[in-house]
């Protein structure tokens, strides 16, 4: 429907230009559609050098957008964090992020930020006429929609989970009580750690309770997961 609406814009503006559809010349329309690096109306202003931005800076570039869009959605949307109460505000601070970040990172990539944004608008580009220019694209660089934004999006929930979400458990608030939530969580696995090594010196006969596994049994690898201060947040 966009291409059909866009096609004779297109047109006019290839014969203007003497472009032929599928050259490097014609990066510059692909990039209505699909994501090029750098993105051809960028390189054309500042003068850069088509090669600029190599592959793997892309992908890192489409990871990094990626990941901070999919972290600020999880901050936002988190129950837990009353920073933000009126959750209806959401989209709109979702919809300024996505804005400002396509306004910062695009002239280098395009700023897809989304497999599917890239991938279905390159197979149609490919059937169209743009041919090797969408598959495998410029220094065969098609992949870098592809793996880039799944790469930062489970980084930022790695992230997310493990160094800011922690500030929520208990009657932590904020992120100021992470060093503490942190610090018993990782006294607590200690003490799990050791009471393993003592039962497994107890069970070789080298430990000084060698003769009474009671209580290591009931502490065993296997249950001990049943250990009330495993896992929890308080």
């Amino acid at each position: 429907m966009n291409y059909g609406l866009w096609a004779p814009v297109i047109r006019n503006f290839e014969a203007a230009n003497n472009i032929t559809r599928g050259s490097a010349e014609s990066d510059i329309t692909a990039s209505l559609g699909f994501g090029v690096f750098p993105f051809p109306a960028a390189q054309a202003g500042n003068k850069w050098p088509s090669n600029i931005i190599s592959p793997g800076q892309a992908m890192f570039i489409e990871a990094f957008g990626t990941g901070l869009l999919c972290f600020i959605v999880f901050m936002i949307l988190d129950s837990r964090n009353e920073t933000l109460k009126d959750k209806g505000i959401a989209p709109m601070i979702i919809g300024l992020s996505i804005g400002a970040m396509i306004s910062i990172l695009s002239p280098m990539t395009t700023g897809c930020f989304n497999p599917a944004r890239d991938f279905g608008p390159r197979l149609f580009g490919a059937l169209a006429g743009w041919g090797w220019r969408a598959f495998p694209g410029k220094d065969n660089g098609f992949w870098v929609y592809l793996v880039g934004p799944p790469l930062g999006a489970v980084v930022a929930g790695a992230i997310y989970d493990f160094c800011y979400s922690p500030a929520y458990c208990g009657t932590g608030s904020n992120w100021r009580d992470i060093s503490s939530t942190y610090s018993s969580i990782l006294g607590r696995f200690s003490n799990i750690v050791r009471r393993d090594r003592r039962m497994e010196a107890d069970m070789t006969g080298s430990g000084p309770h060698r003769n009474n596994l009671s209580e290591s049994s009931r502490l065993s690898p296997t249950n001990v997961a049943d250990d009330p201060s495993y896992g929890s947040c308080t």
